[in-house]
């Protein structure tokens, strides 16, 4: 399915996000307040692909039964 695949696919950018945000903040690039933001963005993001990719297998299994 290639929608599956495409989620798989952002959760990894995510993913590579998710640590250059980090090396941003550990190199003093990004101040830890605007650091704790960004953060809380991307975890929300997270749990709504997390969630849609649960969604999405789960219309893959109704349809296939």
């Amino acid at each position: 399915m290639e929608f599956g695949r495409f989620i798989q696919i952002s959760s990894g950018s995510l993913t590579e996000l998710e640590y250059q945000l980090l090396l941003s903040r550990d190199l003093k690039y990004l101040p830890e307040a605007e650091y704790q933001g960004i953060n809380a963005k991307l975890a929300e993001v997270s749990r709504m692909l997390l969630s849609l990719e649960q969604k999405v297998k789960a219309a893959k299994v109704d349809s296939v039964s």
